[in-house]
Parts: structure tokens; sequence; C-alpha cells
């Protein structure tokens, strides 16, 4: 059996105790594996197995547990991003804090972040840290899966800023050193426009 407890996070403590508790879920493993998609959808309970309810709407909360069968491979790739000629996001200065963040496609149609660069402060052509990832975790062993990368402007008091973004595989991404991609973000009337691009080294 499996239990799922879902906290409201207060701080950067590891102690849950410093947290709030809102609801938690137990099921096993058929529950998951079997259902449609493997993607099942449980409704939270308090302490006392009573559902959680929003406070606004009452309406019963849920959390969506998703499952997928790992593969066995091995294999791990080293890429190093470079952006350049990105957009200019903070006009404040005229620069942006771009970081690179891939998701997977899973068996079900949806997306999972599986990787995520650092933020690099005020850069037009940023140059991101070399680093190893297992294609275990990129794309589940299955190089023709697909990917879709986004490139994101960090902001300290908001959300992130989307600069770009680019659908790939990771075949494409080991095809060939130097590979340069564009990034492009879709406007509200349609038209899609190239912000940029970025090349890869592994």
């Amino acid at each position: 059996m499996f239990r799922f407890d879902v906290y409201d996070e207060d701080s950067a403590s590891k102690d849950l105790t410093n947290h709030d508790f809102i609801g938690s879920v137990t099921l096993c493993l058929a529950d998951i594996v079997t259902v449609a998609g493997q993607c099942a959808t449980e409704k939270l309970k308090d302490r006392s197995n009573q559902p959680v309810r929003n406070q606004k709407s009452r309406i019963e909360s849920s959390i969506i547990i998703r499952g997928e069968e790992v593969s066995m491979n091995l294999d791990v790739v080293n890429f190093k991003f470079y952006g350049e000629q990105l957009e200019k996001m903070d006009w404040c200065c005229g620069k942006s804090d771009p970081y690179l963040e891939f998701f997977r496609s899973r068996e079900d149609g949806s997306w999972m972040s599986v990787m995520r660069t650092e933020v690099i402060m005020k850069s037009l052509n940023p140059t991101w840290q070399q680093s190893e990832y297992k294609v275990q975790t990129l794309c589940n062993g299955d190089y023709d899966r697909p990917l879709w990368m986004k490139c994101f402007d960090w902001n300290n008091q908001a959300a992130p800023s989307l600069i770009g973004e680019a659908a790939l595989n990771l075949k494409k991404l080991t095809s060939e050193q130097g590979l340069e991609i564009p990034l492009i973000r879709q406007k509200d009337n349609d038209d899609s426009k190239t912000y940029g691009r970025y090349s890869i080294c592994y």
C-alpha cells in the first residue's frame, strides 16, 4: 500500500510538523497501473477520514497520481546549452534571467518536467553549465519520445515568463554537435515568431 500526504509548505524546513497538513490518499499499486493511461484521480481525506473540501467552493479536493513502467536503459548524455540573441524580458535593464526546462510526454498524453538548468542572471547570450543526464529520466529510454523544451525568464516575485519553446526529441538532440534550434513563442493573434535560439554541445 502507498500513502500520499499533501501539505501546504510554509518554509524551507524538512520537518513536516512545520507545515500545514491538507489531506492524504491511501491506495495500492494496482489502483494506479490498471486504470486507463495509468492515471488515477483520488479524493483527499483528512485525519478523521472525512473528505477534504475547498473552503470557498466546498468541492471535494483530489490529487492525480500517474504511473509509468521504468525502462532499464542505463545510458547517460552530457549536454552544454548555449542561448543566443534571446528576447529582452526585463525592460529595466534590457536583459533576461533565462533558464531551460525540459518536459517529456507521458503515455496518457500529459507532460511532466524532467530537467531544469540553473538561472543565468542578466544575459541574452547565456551559457549553462555542462551536466550529465540519465536517458531513463529524459525519455524513459525512448530516443524518439517527444520532448518539449521551454526557455523561461526567471522572476523574483512573479511567475516565470516564457521566452520561447521548441519541440524535439533526444535523437535530434544527439544528432550533431553545435545543433541550433530556434525558440518560438506564439502570440495571442496566433502569429508565431522566433525569439532567439539555443545551441547544444554534448
